[in-house]
Formats: C-alpha cells, structure tokens, sequence
C-alpha cells in the first residue's frame, strides 16, 4: 500500500465524511494563484490576447463565460461552442493565456469571461497573493468548497486508485507542444474514443487516463465530490 493510500486509510478511520460538510478546512482545498476578468469582443478567427503573467510555470486554468455582465448565463469553456456560429477556444501558454471567440450571429455581442488559475503539482514556485480579488468575501459557505483528494501528473495511459467507493469530481489538463511552445488546457472528453486527445474516465475506486500521445501529460485532481 502506497504512502497517500495508507494516510487516506488513517484518516478516514478518525475523520468525519468530508462530502457532509460545505466547508472542512482538515482536507486540502485549491489555491487559486491566477484569476483574472474581462470581457472581448468577437474577432473571427483570431485569437483575442487576454492577460500575460509571471508565475515561473504555467497554471492549469479554466474559465467561465457569459453573455451578461453578471453572469446570469455562466456557462464553462467548453459550453460555450454552440455550432459554427459561435464558439471558444482558450489556451495557456508560457507567457500568458489566449482566447479565441467567434460569433458570426452578431459581431457586437460581448462575451464576459472570469479565468482562474491553479499551481499544477509538480511546481515550487513562490507565487504572489490574489487577495486584492476577493472583495467583500474570502470564503462563503452558502457554496460548496471541493475538497482534494489527490492530485499529480500522469505522462503515460495510467489508472489511479482512489478507492472512494463512488465515482468522484475530477479536474483534469492535458499538456503539449503547439509547434515549439508548451501550452495547457483542460481535458474534456470522458470515454474511450481514439480522437487524439485524453479520455479521463472515472470509477468508483480508480481515475483511468488513457489515449495520451504525442509526449502529451495530463495533470489531474480528484476531489470527495461525488459527481
């Protein structure tokens, strides 16, 4: 039995159900090290430049966009492609993150976006704080606050042993070459297709990545959310 399995084991023979709570500061929550907001315009086919950053590595980022000011509509990334009319693209890249927006049905329309950003696991980097973008409230428990229970990189097909004994919330990025640059961006595909891009697939007691090519990693983080 691996170290994490047997802390795992100790601890949830002493430690109350973390998915009873909202808030349970005994097991590891995200630490948001990138956050940034704005709102673009549709440029076609060209990559709208959002933010740079100087973290000393690449933050696995995802984001939510919506159509209104206050995010009435928010809706992930991935959501966001409709069909050809209107559809997103984000990237992270060493020297910052990129999105691409089209929308060919009104080229006024604006389109808000809020980008968050984790420290992937395999960095020590000394980041600075976000505390500027909290405003009124640094934690609310009207809201659920996942809590981690693994994270890491896998570089090759991998099975993870979770053994929650039900199919939990996982996170997952899959990193690569865009010609000589690295660039990270989250995995979305759950199955087993042969597409050219990661499937994560979840059980009750192990996280399968498979279809990695290409050098290609996925950073994942499994959570006691159950999905």
């Amino acid at each position: 039995m691996c170290l994490m399995h047997l802390v795992n084991k100790i601890r949830s023979l002493f430690m109350p159900d973390p998915k009873d709570f909202l808030l349970n500061t005994d097991y590891e929550m995200d630490k948001i090290v990138y956050y940034k907001s704005g709102e673009l315009l549709p440029t076609g086919n060209t990559a709208v430049y959002v933010d740079t950053y100087n973290l000393g590595f690449i933050p696995l980022t995802f984001a939510v966009f919506s159509f209104s000011e206050d995010f009435s509509d928010t809706r992930m990334d991935i959501m966001m492609t409709y069909n050809d009319d209107v559809s997103i693209v984000m990237n992270t890249y060493a020297d910052g993150v990129t999105i691409q927006y089209v929308n060919n049905n009104d080229q006024n329309k604006k389109l808000y976006y809020r980008i968050y950003g984790f420290e992937p696991s395999n960095s020590m980097a000394s980041v600075g704080k976000t505390q500027k973008d909290a405003k009124q409230f640094i934690l609310n428990t009207d809201y659920n606050y996942c809590k981690l229970h693994s994270k890491g990189i896998a570089d090759s097909d991998t099975t993870i042993t979770h053994n929650l004994g039900y199919c939990p919330f996982v996170l997952a990025w899959q990193e690569g070459k865009w010609g000589s640059e690295s660039v990270i961006s989250p995995c979305w595909i759950s199955g087993a297709e042969d597409i050219g891009y990661p499937n994560i697939i979840t059980t009750p007691n192990t996280l399968v990545i498979s279809g990695l090519q290409n050098n290609k990693k996925v950073h994942y983080r499994i959570y006691y959310e159950e999905i």
